[in-house]
């Protein structure tokens, strides 16, 4: 699936920078698909979410502030690493501290089990690079033809050690 930004921005409540973290439950699903629809021109159906979230060993998270959800994580835990599969932040409450509130959630995890974090990210989305960036993530490699249409993807890892 091709990651490219989208420009569109639908309606939230000003965020108040207070956000609490919780497992995503099926009727987050709705507000989930729509920060997914507001971010990317291909954005996962229902049914991609679903598929997703029955594997034992991928686990949904949602940023909510008071009673809107305003950022999700899709995470999956395998073979010595945590590797994010989908994340979003409402664009009305990007540079918030949202996203950088849902990887500090992870980093916990981190330990001897699991000693590295990782992300795809598309070539041409400079923002969510430079945030990965600056949240402690290195690029360490380039993934040729990551995404369905071909894109290349650049992989972005954050050790225990960092």
């Amino acid at each position: 699936m091709a990651r490219v930004r989208r420009k569109q921005v639908s309606p939230v409540q000003s965020p108040s920078g207070h956000y609490h973290l919780r497992w995503m439950i099926r009727k987050d699903w709705r507000a989930v698909l729509g920060i997914e629809a507001a971010n990317w021109s291909d954005p996962m159906t229902e049914k991609d979410l679903e598929e997703k979230l029955r594997d034992r060993a991928i686990s949904g998270f949602v940023a909510q502030d008071g009673e809107h959800v305003v950022g999700f994580m899709i995470y999956e835990l395998s073979n010595g690493l945590i590797r994010l599969l989908d994340f979003g932040v409402h664009p009305a409450c990007q540079r918030r501290g949202v996203g950088r509130a849902m990887i500090e959630k992870l980093i916990p995890k981190l330990g001897v089990a699991r000693h590295r974090l990782v992300a795809e990210v598309h070539e041409g989305n400079l923002d969510v690079q430079l945030f990965f960036r600056a949240m402690g993530f290195k690029c360490v490699a380039v993934q040729r033809r990551f995404f369905d249409n071909g894109d290349d993807a650049y992989r972005f890892v954050r050790t225990l050690d960092d």
